[in-house]
Order: structure tokens, then C-alpha cells, then sequence
């Protein structure tokens, strides 16, 4: 099958003179090329009373008609803004007048001379495909102009939201720009509030104050798709992300909720641009117009250009505020911090001399210098010293802690022997693991290196993990201490075959005042404060710590020092 070729695009042609031959002639000419739509007139004014019918791509006209010649029909032309091209056909011998007609504003003139038929078709094609590129050139600069505007719009927009101070008002500065820009006869922001789920009005241009009342609090806007109040194009925008109108709030269903309102108010029409500064829209801007209207593709552009951008500058906002607020805070946790550290600090400090003094005096007694004493006498005595001894190591435990916060916790390095660190600390705590029948042992095979530390904080630590694990272990059970050599580090392990601890409470171990909740730990009791220490003091020490244990299982809590500190 041959593929027909597509029809040619007939150009329609006005042609005005008074010369019937001529018209003839020229209507011939130019239909045989079977490219021109021929319309006929024999004068001036019949030539401008078709013209503002429009739709001629070319305008011929003879230069001499009786009553308004070609001349008086290019100037009237001009004045009512006709743009279409002009080819002045003139009688021989009149270059002269051809020259003139181009000054007043013709395309092109032809003289009518001997074989001027056969060069006007190409003449008008000429002036056709002129007159294309010049509309199309205006075309394209009124694009420019149009997103050049758009452009300095939403760089306008842009800076102003960049200067305002808090949210209120930039999106006052925003809608009512939009309001004034797009004609509008109201504007309104909304965002949306998570708590209720619901579209709050944070902003408007034109609206009375009742507005806001009216919306917020007796039509909320739902974003609840289920909802009637859930139907509207602000909801809408926001579940789709997509641009809504309402071409008339008072045929359109979705809008029956509000419709009281928009009579009252006057406003007929509507669009709604959602705000998207990521994924999820967090808002929406409402333009209300007194006229049924749909925005064109390119109002929409724009409108999203700036709804966009809105967006940002609102999360940006909302960041900064939160920011300020959390900073707030800090400094207020921050400040209360201190005060309980000056507290803790001069509380121990005042409960530390008398404890001493108590522990003193009882070990006297205890060891027989004021007299002798029954056995009960003894027993209750050697409460009091447990007590103390307890009430003296929280206080210590409180001192450390405020020292720690208050930046005034510090080490003093020197070459320790830790064999013989734990070995002392094996030795304090031997009567504490004797009393439930427990055999506290070391296991260290070889000589370890010396290291560089503070052996009264390793001891510290030391004391802590072994007296814990002496605490939660049963009677009749083993706790160990070994320490291993590694190629950067030394790592010591405490051993026990207690209760164990759960994963979840491993995590949170070493944070103050945490202690494992479980009747076996509230027996024992305790602060909490003792594993927080130690973790401070080997973190001090460039060193690390941690616990691996199953309930049931018991535990092994070991830390580790670096050899880097090795003189």
C-alpha cells in the first residue's frame, strides 16, 4: 500500500481591491497552488471588517482604492493592534510608493508588471514563514518573561522567608504575597497536626478572624479519608501531594462542610497546593477566588514552585525552633545537673566525718579497748560497723559521682604491678566471700607486663567487680579473677557463677543509679552508682569494659588496660 501524503495546510488569505480583473486573476493564481484559502473584499474598510474576525495568515492590499486607501488601512491597522503581515501591490512605475508602504508597516510590495502572478505565491510564502518565526519568537520571549516572573516570584518569596524570625511570620509574608499575586480574594495556610490528625489554619490574608474560629474549631478539616470533613481539597493536596481545586464550592459535593462559609464570605472557587519539603506533606496553601477558576499549567508550576519552597523554609524554621527549645533544655538539665552535684558534694562531705568518727569508735570497742563485752553486745556492735562500712562506701560512691560531673574526677598515672592489685583486692574482700562460704581465687599463670595506671582507681574497680560478684552469687559457689596478656592489651575477668543478667539489662549496666530489677538484686541492694565508676575510671585509663552473662548462668565482667601506657 502507497502511504498517502498528509494534506497541505491551507493558509487563509485576505485580499482587498477594487480592481475586479486583478482579483480574479490573483484568486486563480494563487488557488491553483492549492496552499491558499482566497477571501475577496474591494475596499478598505470591508478589508478591516474581516480582519477582526481574524484567522488570516496575509493580508494583500492594493495601494490605490477609492474612499481609504492602503495607507489609511495600515494606519488603522496600527491602531487596533493588528498584526498579521501587509503586501502592498502596487501599479507599475510606483517603487516610490512601494518604499513609503514599507515604512508605514507593510511586510512586502509587488509591483503589477508583467509576470507579477507567478512571483506572488513565493512572496507570500516568504511573508508567511516570517511571520511564523515572529510569532513564535514572541511566543518564546513571553515565555521567558512568564518564568522569568515566576522565577523572581519565588526568589522574592525565597528571601523573605529566609529573614523572618519565626514561623508565624513567614507564612504571613507568603500567603499574602499569593493572595495579591494571583488575584485572590482570600488566602489561608493550614498544617497539619498530628495530635488530631486534622488541618490547623496557621495563617490567612483577607479572612476575618472568625475564619480561623470557624475552621479550627467548629469544621476542623480532617485527614481522615473516611471522614466527611476528610473530603475537602486541602485534605486532599495533602494525602496526594497532589494540586486540588474546586472550580465552584457550591455545586462540588466534597465542599457541602464548609459551603455556609464560602457563601458568607463570598468565594467561589478554590486550589489547594500542598507542602512538601520531603516525603510527606506537612501542610497546605489555599487560594479562595469570587469567580469560578481553574489555574492554567502554568499558574500550577508556579504555584508548586513556591508551595515548595514555602515547605523548606518552613521545616528549616520548625528545625531551628526545636533546636532552640532542645538547647533550652540542655542548659536547664545542664544548670540542674550542677546544683545536684554541689548538692550530692556537700551532703557526703558533711556525712563523711561523722560516719568516720562512728566506724572509729566501734572498731574500738569492737577490738576490746574500752572493756569486755557479751556476745550480743558484739553482735549488735558488729551491725553498726556493717552499716558504716556500707553508708561510708555510698558516700564515697556519691563523692566520685560528683566528682565525675563536675569535671574534677582525675587519675594519677604511675607503673603499677597489677598482679599485686588484685591480689590486695582478693584480700579485702576475703572475709566478705568467707561469710557465704565462697572460694575467691586468682588465676594468673604468667608474670603480667607493668603497666601505667592509678592503682588506688584499678583497686577501686577492682573491689567493686569482685564484691558485686561475692554479693549476687550464691553460698557454696566460686568467683575468680584472672588477667591475660594480649598483644595491646591487658584484660582482666571476674568470674562468678551467680544469677546472671539478661541481655536487656546488660545494655543499660553501666548508666547511673541503674541496678538490675529482680528480688534477688532488691535483697542484696545497692546504689547503682558502683559499675558507672568503674566504667569512668578504665574509659580514664584509655581502657574499655564490659559484661557477658546468661541468666542463670552467672556473669563475667572484665575490662581491659592498654599496653600503650607500658614504661
Amino acid at each position: 500500500m502507497i502511504a498517502r501524503e498528509a494534506p497541505a495546510i491551507l493558509h487563509r488569505v485576505l485580499m482587498a481591491d477594487d480592481n475586479p480583473d486583478h482579483l480574479f486573476l490573483a484568486r486563480n493564481a494563487l488557488t491553483r497552488t492549492g496552499l491558499y484559502e482566497i477571501d475577496a473584499v474591494s475596499s478598505g474598510q470591508e478589508a478591516l471588517d474581516r480582519l477582526a474576525g481574524d484567522g488570516y495568515a496575509v493580508l494583500l492590499l492594493d495601494y490605490n482604492m477609492p474612499g481609504m486607501d492602503g495607507f489609511d488601512v495600515l494606519a488603522r491597522m496600527k491602531e487596533l493592534g493588528y498584526e498579521l503581515p501587509v503586501i502592498m501591490i502596487t501599479g507599475g512605475g510606483s517603487e516610490r510608493v512601494a518604499v513609503e508602504a514599507m515604512k508605514a508597516g507593510a511586510y512586502d510590495y509587488v509591483v503589477k508588471s508583467e509576470g507579477y502572478l507567478e512571483v506572488l505565491p513565493a512572496v507570500i510564502a516568504k511573508a508567511i514563514e516570517t511571520s511564523l518565526l515572529i510569532q513564535k519568537n514572541r511566543e518564546l520571549e513571553q515565555d521567558r518573561v512568564r518564568r522569568l516572573n515566576a522565577l523572581q516570584t519565588v526568589c522574592h518569596i525565597a528571601q523573605n522567608l529566609a529573614s523572618s524570625a519565626d514561623l508565624p511570620t513567614a507564612l504571613d509574608v507568603v500567603v499574602h504575597y499569593l493572595k495579591a499575586n494571583a488575584g485572590a480574594l482570600y488566602g489561608s495556610i493550614m498544617l497539619a497536626d498530628e495530635m488530631t490528625d486534622t488541618l490547623k489554619v496557621r495563617a490567612t490574608a483577607g479572612f476575618s478572624p472568625d475564619y480561623t474560629r470557624y475552621i479550627n474549631e467548629q469544621a476542623p478539616v480532617s485527614l481522615d479519608p473516611d471522614s466527611p470533613m476528610g473530603c475537602g481539597p486541602a485534605s486532599v493536596a495533602v494525602r496526594t501531594r497532589q494540586i486540588c481545586f474546586v472550580e465552584n464550592v457550591l455545586t462540588d459535593d466534597r465542599f457541602r462542610p464548609w459551603r455556609r462559609f464560602a457563601r458568607q464570605e463570598g468565594y467561589l472557587s478554590l486550589v489547594s497546593v500542598p507542602l512538601v519539603p520531603r516525603e510527606k506533606a506537612i501542610g497546605v496553601i489555599n487560594l479562595y477566588f469570587d469567580t469560578s477558576r481553574v489555574p492554567t499549567e502554568d499558574e500550577e508550576q508556579l504555584l508548586k514552585a513556591i508551595a515548595d519552597t514555602t515547605a523548606i523554609a518552613i521545616e528549616r524554621i520548625l528545625l531551628r525552633e526545636r533546636l532552640i527549645e532542645e538547647r533550652v533544655v540542655m542548659r536547664a538539665l545542664e544548670e540542674t545537673d550542677r546544683i545536684k552535684s554541689e548538692f550530692i558534694s556537700t551532703v557526703s562531705h558533711e556525712l563523711r566525718t561523722p560516719l568516720t568518727f562512728i566506724k572509729g569508735y566501734v572498731d574500738l570497742i569492737l577490738a576490746g579497748h574500752t572493756g569486755e563485752m557479751n556476745e550480743t553486745q558484739a553482735k549488735f556492735l558488729e551491725g553498726v560497723r556493717r552499716g558504716s562500712d556500707r553508708l561510708i562506701s555510698l558516700v564515697n560512691d556519691l563523692l566520685d559521682i560528683a566528682r565525675l560531673e563536675s569535671g574534677r574526677f582525675s587519675i594519677r598515672l604511675e607503673p603499677c604491678d597489677l598482679t599485686r592489685v588484685i591480689r590486695q583486692a582478693i584480700d579485702m574482700l576475703k572475709v566478705q566471700a568467707d561469710e557465704k562460704e565462697i572460694l575467691l581465687t586468682m588465676e594468673i599463670e604468667k608474670t603480667l607486663p607493668a603497666l601505667s595506671a592509678d592503682k588506688e582507681r584499678i583497686l577501686q574497680v577492682l573491689n567493686n567487680l569482685i564484691s558485686n560478684a561475692v554479693k549476687y552469687s550464691p553460698g557454696d559457689t566460686k568467683v575468680s579473677v584472672a588477667a591475660e596478656e594480649y598483644a595491646q592489651e591487658v584484660v582482666v575477668t571476674i568470674s562468678d557463677q551467680g544469677i546472671g543478667i539478661s541481655p536487656e539489662d546488660q545494655k543499660r549496666l553501666f548508666q547511673k543509679f541503674y541496678r538490675v530489677d529482680s528480688s534477688s538484686t532488691r535483697e542484696v541492694g545497692g546504689t547503682g552508682l558502683g559499675l558507672a565508676i568503674c566504667k569512668h575510671i578504665v574509659e580514664m585509663h584509655q581502657g574499655r569494659i564490659w559484661v557477658e552473662s546468661e541468666p542463670g548462668k552467672g556473669s563475667r565482667f572484665r575490662f581491659a588496660l592498654p599496653k600503650s601506657r607500658v614504661e
